[in-house]
């Protein structure tokens, strides 16, 4: 079933809860688009508790956002963050067939550079009938993505960096490209998704699995995904 609301309730105890974002919307309120509704509140009023966050991902990037419940939780899971101790990934779609390895080059944000490395794992790979180039077909490929940091726009500036930008990127990626993803598949957005979360929960001790499936809650996502046979697993 496809979800029309913003968000979605993928997990929750009396600590935490986990949605799934939709893409186009902000996790809490941002200086940059001051009137745009963002997902902190909505949840805070959804359940009637005030939510912290633990993390973020992009305005346009879709998938698992994890908030704490309570102050106590939320110094826990912060702690738990810092240390490396929630792993995150995400999946994508790539221009042409990228190879898997490891990205390092820095980052700059706002005039600093900053270390940043990302872990590349190719899935799958498929040619589409459509050109976006010269050349008749167009090649893609299904990244699987670990942070080894967390800075602005890492996988997105990573992919241009190394020329796999991701499909619908339209501050890094490549207009071509996009434009094939709008007029054969309706899909005017970002292919990038937050899709699992793990962690060692730091109050119960328990081992907590949380995973997010794009097909879920984009009809043209999935029907992309079911014509090439694409699967995030």
């Amino acid at each position: 079933m496809i979800d029309s609301n913003p968000f979605s309730i993928l997990y929750r105890d009396e600590h935490c809860i986990a949605i799934a974002k939709k893409p186009g919307i902000h996790v809490h309120h941002s200086a940059l688009s001051p009137h745009e509704i963002s997902c902190m509140p909505l949840l805070r009023d959804s359940i009637g508790m005030h939510v912290y966050p633990i993390h973020r991902i992009d305005r346009a990037t879709s998938g698992i956002v994890l908030f704490a419940l309570n102050p106590d939780a939320h110094v826990q899971l912060n702690a738990l963050m810092r240390e490396g101790g929630i792993k995150k990934i995400y999946h994508t779609i790539v221009r042409g067939w990228m190879q898997s390895g490891t990205c390092d080059s820095p980052i700059t944000i706002d005039g600093k550079t900053y270390d940043a490395t990302t872990q590349f794992t190719v899935k799958q790979q498929v040619e589409l009938e459509y050109p976006s180039t010269h050349f008749e077909t167009t090649r893609i490929s299904l990244m699987k993505v670990e942070l080894m940091t967390g800075r602005r726009h890492q996988i997105r500036k990573h992919c241009a960096h190394v020329r796999h930008p991701i499909a619908g990127d339209v501050r890094y990626g490549d207009g071509r490209f996009n434009a094939l993803f709008r007029a054969q598949f309706g899909l005017h957005r970002l292919l990038l998704f937050a899709t699992s979360l793990s962690f060692i929960h730091p109050i119960t001790n328990c081992d907590v699995h949380i995973q997010y499936d794009p097909t879920t809650y984009d009809a043209n996502v999935q029907s992309c995904f079911d014509r090439y046979g694409l699967n995030i697993d």
